[in-house]
């Protein structure tokens, strides 16, 4: 397979998706079976603050926080076809970590390269919450045991 940046699918037919893909919150990546980036949308470039030239060509990995986390999803991919809601740490340009549900799913090409489709959406905020609530609902919990042996 050819590991260029050029899309391996007729670039025409690309064009007339793209509008949609670029007006999408979640962010939105299309990769090669290597983990080239050959496209992203803008809520891509938002969410891990590299410029778009910077995302193309580069490697998907390079925005996993543990690097080693893409065989296994690779693993999930080739037995299932996709994932949904699949929790993993991801990393921005300037190394903060972010808590993210991967949504992918792979294709094939007309020249039978696997192609990835992925939506990424930031789940930090709401991670941080979650735990913000457990603690609370902890504390709580230690209080009315609390009561019980008064």
């Amino acid at each position: 397979m050819d590991n260029s940046t050029n899309p391996p699918w007729n670039k025409n037919n690309f064009d007339d998706y793209i509008s949609i893909f670029e007006n999408i919150n979640e962010a939105i990546f299309i990769n090669t079976n290597e983990g080239i980036i050959f496209f992203v949308n803008n809520s891509m470039l938002e969410l891990f603050g590299y410029s778009r030239d910077e995302l193309i060509g580069m490697n998907i990995t390079n925005i996993y926080a543990n690097p080693k986390d893409r065989p296994n999803i690779i693993k999930i991919l080739e037995n299932n076809g996709l994932i949904k809601d699949f929790p993993v740490k991801l990393k921005k340009k300037n190394g903060e970590i972010l808590d993210c549900e991967f949504n992918t799913k792979v294709k094939e090409d007309k020249n039978g390269n696997k192609i990835f489709f992925g939506f990424i959406r930031d789940t930090t905020e709401r991670k941080k919450i979650e735990n913000t609530i457990k603690e609370s609902e902890e504390k709580l919990g230690l209080f009315l045991n609390l009561l019980r042996i008064s």
